[in-house]
């Protein structure tokens, strides 16, 4: 289940970005949608920068799908602009 995944391993955070990217791209259902943009915030808020890197990632199919979904990470995202590492400055 998307919300009692223990974060506290890199394989349960891959194992999440798969399910996250599965919801987005094959079955598009409004509240697994929802589930899964509350899932990412788990990824853009970790000190660990290939998870952030992940959630960022996780955020484009978001927008891609409901941009309003992505709101509740705009602050992440903008602070993340001026992240040291230049690949989450990019993303």
């Amino acid at each position: 289940s998307l919300r009692r995944a223990e974060i506290n391993h890199n394989i349960t955070y891959a194992i999440l970005f798969e399910c996250v990217q599965t919801i987005y791209t094959i079955y598009p259902k409004s509240e697994l949608l929802e589930k899964a943009a509350k899932c990412i915030g788990k990824f853009v808020l970790s000190p660990k920068i290939n998870l952030k890197y992940l959630g960022l990632k996780a955020l484009t199919y978001v927008i891609q799908q409901d941009p309003n979904l992505a709101l509740q990470h705009q602050m992440t995202i903008i602070e993340c602009l001026d992240h040291p590492d230049p690949i989450i400055k990019r993303e």
